[in-house]
């Protein structure tokens, strides 16, 4: 059954791993470890339990290092669509929304890293978009564009947008001032084989870099 989720999902959402509890384990990483869920909690297997990055590098009020945040599957029923929901909900969200002209401005001051958006009328930022953001984390930036946030017009003006959803690459190369439409579906395979071409090496990665503006304070 879970072969079957990873399946409808298509990768890139979790990495999984499957502990057979009939044998010991060293920790698989040692901010994570992974003997716990079968020693402590025998009667309940087996379990699911998600392991979700924080979406915060560092505690802004502590200066620390924010912790992984374990997900236990809570729920008695297991069934395809729950696993899934389970899931798809807990995907972290490295996703810049812009609501406002300031937050536009500043999400494209940034120079040398290419930058996607998302034009949506969905309220939340879809799984797969924060998926494909997760993948590519610090390679390129990604922007949330909601039809109802007040820059949604002028920005789909500007980038010639005509339908939502669309997703775009604007090309912040020297030579060139264009911009770059997806035309495919909205799968994560193929999603991502269009972000690579214009995402900077894993030796290249930059920064952490947070938007912050008067609008960001009411976004969850």
């Amino acid at each position: 059954m879970f072969l079957k989720v990873l399946e409808e999902i298509n990768g890139g959402y979790v990495n999984t791993y499957a502990i057979d509890c009939a044998f010991g384990h060293e920790e698989v990483d040692p901010k994570v470890n992974l003997n716990h869920l079968c020693f402590e909690r025998e009667e309940f297997q087996p379990i699911f339990t998600l392991y979700k990055p924080a979406e915060i590098k560092i505690n802004p009020y502590t200066g620390k290092e924010m912790p992984v945040q374990v997900i236990p599957f809570a729920s008695n029923q297991v069934s395809d669509p729950d696993v899934k929901k389970w899931i798809t909900d807990n995907v972290p969200d490295y996703t810049q929304r812009l609501m406002t002209k300031e937050d536009a401005l500043q999400f494209s001051a940034e120079s040398d890293i290419q930058k996607v958006y998302l034009f949506s009328a969905k309220q939340k930022v879809p799984p797969i978009y924060k998926a494909l953001s997760a993948q590519f984390r610090n390679r390129l930036r990604f922007a949330f564009v909601n039809v109802e946030a007040s820059v949604s017009g002028e920005l789909a003006k500007d980038f010639g947008v005509e339908k939502w959803p669309t997703l775009m690459v604007q090309n912040n190369a020297e030579d060139a001032d264009g911009h770059f439409i997806f035309s495919g579906k909205m799968k994560l395979g193929e999603l991502s084989d269009f972000v690579a071409t214009y995402a900077l090496s894993a030796d290249e990665r930059k920064e952490e870099r947070v938007i912050s503006s008067k609008s960001q304070t009411t976004v969850n």
